[in-house]
């Protein structure tokens, strides 16, 4: 995961615990290098921070406990009982998501596509929110 300095700084803020511990576990850089038809265009002053995904989810996971959530992993949970009595719920069932189809009042679920950078290429992404 690639993370601007403008969102680090906003993690800082927000978190300044978990802020901490994604900063030990990534590797920060400010300039960067475009090379294209055999030329290289290097250019500075965008700081960005890298952290591999698994180790993200761990941070977060152990934040998240420590502060005394309760986490669950591959444990299906029937629409009806995530909709109430629940602060947060994460749903993290893929794109034709369940949970997100049964709770779509609640959640406000849309989709959309993204392309690719080449123009005339066909959409790369897909998301679901």
């Amino acid at each position: 995961m690639v993370f601007s300095d403008r969102t680090m700084s906003a993690f800082e803020r927000a978190d300044p615990a978990t802020h901490r511990r994604i900063v030990e576990a990534s590797v920060a850089w400010t300039d960067m290098e475009l090379r294209y038809g055999g030329r290289a265009l290097r250019y500075g002053g965008y700081g960005f921070t890298a952290v591999a995904r698994k180790t993200l989810l761990a941070v977060l996971q152990e934040q998240a406990a420590e502060a005394g959530v309760r986490l669950r992993f591959e444990d299906p949970a029937d629409a009806a009982e995530l909709a109430g009595g629940h602060d947060l719920v994460v749903a993290a069932d893929g794109v034709n998501s369940a949970t997100h189809s049964a709770l779509s009042d609640r959640f406000g679920p849309g989709s959309g596509s993204a392309r690719a950078s080449r123009p005339g290429s066909a959409p790369a992404c897909r998301s679901r929110w």
